[in-house]
């Protein structure tokens, strides 16, 4: 796969394009028709430049989509630590419900769960 980056790939073909089309009547004199490279040039030059657009627009969608479940996953955290804190006022730090609400926030949140984890499932 090449390497250009795309406005450098569509530079590089117009021009290689014109130059083969400055040169045309010779290079037919000499037996090379240049005019398929020519014509194939001036098809997928316009599709690659749309192709690009639509593969950047989708880079945006994606970070944003990124963005959004960053923020939502937050959210949900929160929200658990809240019930866990919940759990403790209500009961007494000391209470066996505070020590089951304290060892799932320290299973979660210890770098040894971070490793281990397992994707959520994906429900629709």
């Amino acid at each position: 796969m090449s390497t250009l980056p795309v406005e450098l790939a569509v530079s590089y073909a117009q021009e290689s394009s014109a130059l083969l089309g400055k040169y045309q009547v010779d290079m037919t004199a000499q037996g090379v028709n240049p005019t398929a490279i020519m014509a194939s040039i001036t098809t997928k030059v316009p599709e690659l430049i749309a192709l690009n657009a639509e593969q950047e627009n989708l880079k945006t969608q994606l970070r944003a989509k990124t963005e959004a479940v960053g923020t939502l996953k937050d959210e949900v955290e929160k929200l658990a630590s809240t019930a866990c804190d919940k759990i403790l006022a209500t009961y007494g730090r000391t209470s066996n419900e505070a020590k089951e609400a304290t060892q799932l926030r320290t299973r979660v949140t210890s770098p040894a769960a971070h490793r281990a984890a397992k994707p959520a499932p994906v429900t629709p």
